[in-house]
């Protein structure tokens, strides 16, 4: 598995922190899909990071973010 930090900036120029995480094999195989979760107000995307870990070890490839 990798997992990359990232940074989005908006039209409105606005920074968003997120994670993107990869299935190790991902440069030899494309992943089943992709999986955007995005955090609850209020709730770091931290909390999120045992579901994005255990659906990237399925072969997803998964974003996560905060606001």
């Amino acid at each position: 598995m990798n997992i990359q930090a990232i940074s989005l900036t908006t039209k409105s120029n606005h920074n968003i922190q997120g994670y993107w995480y990869t299935p190790a094999n991902a440069e030899t195989k494309h992943s089943k899909a992709k999986v955007l979760i995005a955090s609850a107000m209020g709730v770091s995307q931290q909390f999120y990071q045992p579901f994005a870990k255990w659906l990237t070890n399925h072969g997803f490839s998964v974003l996560t973010f905060d606001c």
